[in-house]
């Protein structure tokens, strides 16, 4: 695992997160840790058959199809 070294942190950010890391009960390294997952997210990596994938449920969830009556219907309740 991999080691950081912050600088020049403000000792007002460094208060802030100090008083966070003992509210939620972890220690100011795993408070850091814990922003930086949550600002970031998992970090993967995402394949084109995937994406594809997630695009056509959402399209199928948002499809729907309008017969030629329904969009005439329509149009005359906008007129009136």
């Amino acid at each position: 695992m991999s080691s950081v070294t912050l600088r020049d942190l403000p000792p007002e950010l460094h208060k802030e997160l100090k008083e966070s890391a003992e509210r939620n009960r972890r220690s100011l390294n795993a408070e850091i840790l814990w922003r930086l997952e949550n600002s970031i997210g998992p970090i993967r990596k995402v394949s084109i058959e995937e994406i594809k994938d997630r695009i056509q449920r959402v399209h199928e969830k948002l499809s729907f199809t309008t017969t030629d009556d329904e969009i005439r219907n329509a149009i005359r309740q906008g007129r009136r």
